[in-house]
């Protein structure tokens, strides 16, 4: 959609120019410098307030109401802003060369191992930008450099080894909903020992300020208050995990884009199932999460073949893929399909099951009377294809063109 301009007078550039001399005037980090940054932000959303409808708690009356919009509200132009920035940022992330790595990215900063020469600002959208913030202002600058970084999730940072650069901050740190003890003295390394050492549904304090409801209401003094949370620090999967390898003691890996929106959703919904009982540390725990990840996808590429959608067998995140097989196989064997014939009792049955690598109990193999054989619900995965060749091994008769689901990219 395109707004034409009414003219070429930039209606906020006297009062941006203002907020840039208050700032300068003071020292970096100072309560007048945050002051006048809150004054120049607050700018931009009024441009936003009163567009989406949310309520607040208005003072006046001591109630909930719904935000009115400013004398300055006005949604093309608060959605120029923050897609004009992001578009900035977009531009400058496709030129950082392709030997260097983005840890992250957010609304107005990268973190990157790229040097400040090699970031290219030659790009239409930059050289706009640049027009807009005058002669001899500066587009980027160095705000922290530390030489290992902790990426923790999309917002989530800390730093393992601190930077030796005296001109800017040798730490970069963004809690991502962690309150520290007010006693703690190294904040960033409770966050690195946080992070190491989480283990499934482990709870933290937040320590949020009174809010404003509370102060009024109850009359109240602004403090501190202690709430207990459940820790959110595994990956959010915004993008696809690869090449995963060990750092340390600690799993690493590379991203790529999602192909879909609604992959990113699906695997979203899993893995908020997976991680009650899991955290992903170490290669093992990433290749468990890998199977049942692909394992779910695969299973729900065939949806259709069932009424209503509805997959007659389910990945658990104890077995994965090789539960779905062992279920599978113990009731092709037990009712004599996929070429076989049934001549083993369950004990040497599940002796010979338990030797070739799967978790077998003598329920497992009572069991497997009750349900139905469906053909090609096996995921093909790193873990059935191997057990599938010593299947065969076992049991030469096996039809294995009926084991596994046609094999799909994810």
């Amino acid at each position: 959609m395109i707004y034409p301009w009414k003219s070429e007078e930039r209606i906020f550039k006297p009062f941006v120019q203002k907020i840039r001399e208050l700032r300068k005037q003071s020292e970096k980090g100072s309560f007048s410098n945050q002051y006048a940054k809150l004054l120049g932000n607050s700018l931009y959303g009024k441009t936003g307030q009163g567009v989406k409808g949310k309520s607040a708690f208005d003072t006046r009356d001591m109630r909930s109401i719904k935000v009115p919009e400013s004398r300055v509200t006005n949604a093309a132009m608060a959605a120029y802003v923050t897609g004009f920035i992001r578009a900035v940022m977009s531009e400058i992330v496709c030129k950082i060369p392709n030997e260097r790595t983005i840890v992250n990215c957010v609304t107005d900063g990268i973190l990157t191992n790229a040097r400040e020469d090699e970031i290219d600002l030659s790009g239409e959208l930059c050289q706009r930008f640049q027009s807009l913030v005058g002669e001899g202002g500066k587009m980027i600058e160095i705000k922290h450099e530390v030489k290992q970084a902790l990426s923790i999730k999309t917002r989530g940072v800390a730093t393992l080894v601190q930077g030796d650069n005296p001109l800017v901050d040798p730490v970069v740190l963004a809690k991502v909903g962690v309150s520290a003890p007010a006693e703690c003295e190294d904040v960033n390394q409770y966050i690195v020992d946080l992070y190491f050492n989480r283990v499934p549904q482990q709870k933290v304090i937040q320590r949020p300020f009174t809010s404003i409801r509370e102060q009024w209401t109850k009359d109240v003094d602004v403090i501190r208050l202690s709430r207990e949370t459940t820790l959110n620090y595994e990956y959010d999967f915004k993008r696809r995990p690869v090449n995963p390898r060990m750092i340390g003691s600690h799993v690493a890996f590379d991203t790529m884009p999602w192909k879909t929106i609604d992959e990113i959703a699906k695997v979203h919904l899993m893995f908020s199932y997976w991680k009650e009982k899991r955290c992903i540390k170490t290669l093992e725990d990433f290749g468990l999460w890998d199977d049942y990840c692909s394992s779910r996808l695969a299973l729900d590429s065939v949806r259709h073949r069932f009424p209503n959608g509805t997959i007659p067998i389910q990945v658990t995140i104890e077995e994965g893929s090789a539960g779905v097989l062992k279920r599978l196989f113990l009731r092709a064997y037990n009712k004599s399909c996929w070429g076989m014939s049934r001549t083993l009792t369950y004990s040497k049955l599940i002796a010979l099951m338990s030797r070739i690598g799967f978790k077998m109990t003598e329920h497992d193999g009572k069991n497997s009377n009750k349900g139905k054989v469906y053909d090609n619900l096996v995921p093909s995965t790193k873990l059935t294809k191997p057990l599938v060749k010593k299947l065969q091994k076992a049991f030469p008769e096996l039809d294995t063109t009926k084991i596994f689901i046609p094999e799909i990219e994810f």
